[in-house]
């Protein structure tokens, strides 16, 4: 199973370590460039694991019927989808906010 990634999520995480860095002097390039890294080793564990909790905070999640999934101190929000033409599954993480700002 494949793992596909909206773009709003890279977009969000970025923005996030962006003012991370602006506020905290000693978060470095390459020490965000790491936990990028591992976030996306992390993400990719979807494609064989699902099963997560469903969305339970945040409204816009529970209303798409979202699950959830917890990695570098983000939350991901994503669904298992089918390709309607070849019938294959796979996983689309549609939405991120960081575990601080979950509510």
């Amino acid at each position: 199973m494949r793992v596909f990634i909206d773009e709003q999520v890279f977009e969000k995480v970025n923005t996030f370590y962006y003012a991370a860095m602006q506020n905290h002097i000693t978060l470095t390039k390459e020490t965000v460039d790491r936990k990028i890294w591992r976030m996306e080793k992390g993400l990719q564990t979807l494609c064989r694991m699902q099963g997560f909790r469903k969305a339970w905070l945040k409204q816009e999640w529970i209303e798409q019927e979202w699950q959830e999934f917890l990695c570098e101190g983000f939350v991901f929000a994503y669904e298992v989808c089918e390709d309607e033409t070849t019938g294959e599954q796979f996983v689309w993480v549609r939405d991120v906010v960081h575990g601080s700002l979950y509510h």
